[in-house]
């Protein structure tokens, strides 16, 4: 550790800085990571894709920051203060997994009623069906006596017809 006691104040800060910086790149990463497989398993692709398009932003902006780092020495306050607007993203990222996971609440919710409503029209189609049925049937059996009707009909003509002068 006299290594880093022979440092100067300035090398110090900007190794700590790498650090963070280096810190603050795996967790966007991994942030990153997590936020893409919860949003594919949720299966909303429209805002699927705007989250993943901001943590991919987010992303990107912390490798700006490991590259700046590394070619320009001076500006590592300027660098500092992009740190905190990543941090304001990663806060707007979660906001926006909080919507999400609103959104899914909202959805479920419509689902289950949704499916209470088909079932209701399940069981109004096949009521409809049996009384459908019915109803032929009973047609059938009006036509039957119908036929039956008709043919009591001839032979009452008939019966008629012998006492006829």
């Amino acid at each position: 550790m006299s290594v880093f006691r022979n440092l100067n104040f300035g090398t110090k800060r900007f190794l700590d800085f790498g650090v963070v910086l280096a810190l603050m790149t795996a967790l966007s990463v991994i942030v990153y990571s997590k936020i893409k497989h919860l949003i594919h398993s949720v299966h909303m692709v429209e805002h699927t894709y705007e989250v993943i398009r901001v943590a991919e932003g987010v992303q990107q902006s912390a490798e700006a920051f490991v590259t700046v780092m590394e070619h320009n020495w001076n500006k590592a306050r300027e660098a500092v203060e992009k740190a905190g607007t990543a941090g304001t993203s990663l806060a707007a990222i979660t906001s926006a997994v909080e919507n999400i996971v609103a959104m899914n609440t909202s959805i479920a919710a419509a689902t289950e009623e949704q499916s209470a409503v088909t079932e209701k029209i399940n069981r109004s189609i096949i009521h409809i069906q049996q009384i459908a049925e019915e109803t032929a049937l009973g047609a059938t059996q009006i036509a039957e006596s119908s036929s039956g009707l008709n043919e009591l009909g001839s032979q009452l003509q008939q019966v008629v017809d012998q006492f006829k002068v």
